[in-house]
């Protein structure tokens, strides 16, 4: 496997605050990566930055297209059983040992950011592509009319069945980042790589991060897609980590008071059975 240059950064408390503030991400968050059998388990749907939670959203089914559990045996929409405004976002119980994916959309939203906040966010999140285009178009000092979305998916362990295809299966979202190695089977220090696609087809040159926050300190793995949409990280800590990623375009349809669009995706899992991180922000 070719992986592209990561680069590995370790991030202060201080040095953190610069993401602008509508750029969240959004990520699934089991109370436990790896449940026992029969053992009920509370999922919950955080927004913040850097892996750090800000706060938590309940299910909400008028933003909510779609939210899917797949197992080996079953592929459950969840979506339609789960009340509306449900806080946390999910409870969920496995009879049998395997692997799970947990999937959740939600529908796109327009959001429109000051020019300097919208070029920050910009640079943050390695879109240079589109800074040129503003740059080049003299339009670094209009404001960004950006409508987003996103896919976001978890890894769920319980007992010792690996079912490694739930772990590295396509689902067909617009944009989706998918592991090429389950990553319940790796242990600190070894590599994952990973797959973008996006409307179905790999995604290059597009920054893609890795971070985990075990003990309170965080580290930011940071790599662009080659012309595969393949990215590869070295997990060499322990404990709940966020692979994550954001794509921008011109917008290509509805575009009434929109000049952007951008895709949001994420995927949490854990590494060697340590301790998830804390359910509440």
């Amino acid at each position: 496997m070719i992986y592209t240059r990561t680069l590995i950064t370790t991030l202060a408390a201080a040095a953190v605050a610069a993401l602008p503030a509508a750029a969240h991400d959004y990520w699934l968050m089991p109370e436990k990566f790896t449940p026992a059998a029969g053992e009920p388990l509370k999922v919950h749907l955080y927004y913040g930055d850097d892996f750090k939670p800000e706060n938590e959203r309940p299910f909400q089914k008028d933003r909510t297209p779609s939210f899917v559990l797949i197992s080996a045996t079953e592929a459950r929409e969840l979506s339609a059983t789960t009340p509306d405004q449900q806080l946390p976002l999910a409870e969920l119980t496995f009879a049998e040992a395997g692997t799970r994916l947990l999937a959740l959309d939600r529908t796109a939203q327009n959001i429109n950011l000051e020019p300097e906040q919208f070029n920050e966010y910009l640079r943050h999140e390695g879109l240079t592509d589109i800074l040129a285009v503003r740059k080049k178009t003299k339009k670094l000092q209009t404001q960004g009319r950006e409508r987003y979305s996103r896919n976001i998916k978890a890894l769920v362990q319980t007992g010792d069945v690996r079912n490694d295809e739930i772990a590295l299966r396509t689902l067909g979202k617009p944009i989706e980042i998918v592991p090429e190695q389950n990553p319940v089977n790796l242990q600190p220090g070894q590599s994952l790589g990973v797959r973008v696609f996006f409307e179905g087809k790999p995604l290059a040159n597009r920054q893609i991060d890795a971070l985990n926050t075990t003990g309170g300190k965080l580290v930011r793995l940071s790599a662009r897609t080659d012309k595969e949409g393949r990215a590869g990280f070295r997990l060499d800590r322990p404990g709940p980590w966020i692979v994550r990623l954001v794509h921008m375009r011109a917008c290509a349809r509805d575009c009434r008071n929109i000049d952007w669009e951008s895709f949001w995706s994420s995927l949490t899992f854990a590494l060697a059975d340590a301790p998830a991180q804390s359910a509440r922000p």
